[in-house]
């Protein structure tokens, strides 16, 4: 840490006098945030996600500081796992969710501290954003329109993980649920609105699928996806 610090300061000296320049100078998480959010560059941000798993983490994720290298919460972490989401990187997405989940109970049952493993506050909401918004938004793929009645389903299934299952999802007044089995040959798609007048588009795990078929029938997707509505659907690619 100290031989870190000394070489900026040495880098810092021998500028031109009046050079403006920005630094890093602790390595903080939050320089990840332009990556959560999906405004980097696809190949920077790969870059720098490789590079923080690979250099900047500890068992629970990245630390706070990798030039000090000691402390982990579950907002940095959070942060990483939808990083890797939004860049369709979801087994090393599901790598951080793990180093969350990891540390439940330590101190409170039912609960993960926030500064992980078993320090700080044991109820924190950017906590549970470390762990259900990368499981509904992108292994389920969940995009909510509520206020136009409109869902859009766009699933990601890490490796290994061959059925998954919802069940009563809030969005607006309605609820759905959306249970999803792939299979050596086919992927079964189940998807339930309790309410009707909603309209909501599945986008098939499969893009290049031969066959697709929409409760019995079969039918050619459309280019944003199969466009559903009413209280049930059951869609089969294969």
């Amino acid at each position: 840490k100290t031989l870190f610090y000394n070489t900026l300061l040495e880098k810092f000296s021998q500028l031109p006098a009046g050079t403006e320049h920005g630094w890093f100078t602790n390595k903080n998480w939050v320089i990840n945030t332009p990556i959560e959010t999906g405004i980097a560059p696809r190949e920077q941000a790969i870059r720098n996600l490789d590079k923080i798993r690979l250099e900047h983490c500890g068992e629970y994720g990245p630390y706070l500081s990798a030039v000090e290298k000691k402390h982990m919460m579950t907002i940095s972490t959070g942060v990483q796992a939808m990083s890797e989401a939004r860049y369709g990187r979801t087994d090393q997405m599901l790598w951080y969710v793990n180093c969350i989940a990891n540390t439940l109970h330590r101190t409170l049952p039912g609960s993960i501290n926030e500064m992980m493993p078993d320090g700080g506050c044991p109820a924190q909401a950017w906590t549970i954003y470390g762990v259900a918004t990368p499981i509904i938004t992108h292994i389920f793929g969940v995009a909510p329109d509520a206020y136009h009645k409109q869902v859009v389903f766009e699933p990601h299934l890490p490796t290994g993980w061959n059925t998954i299952s919802l069940s009563e999802l809030h969005i607006g007044d309605n609820l759905f649920s959306i249970n999803i089995t792939r299979e050596a040959d086919k992927t079964v798609y189940d998807i339930s609105s309790k309410e009707d007048g909603w309209n909501y588009t599945l986008c098939p795990i499969e893009k290049s699928a031969q066959e697709y078929k929409l409760n019995g029938k079969k039918i050619l997707p459309q280019p944003n996806g199969i466009p559903l509505s009413g209280k049930h659907n059951q869609i089969i690619s294969q």
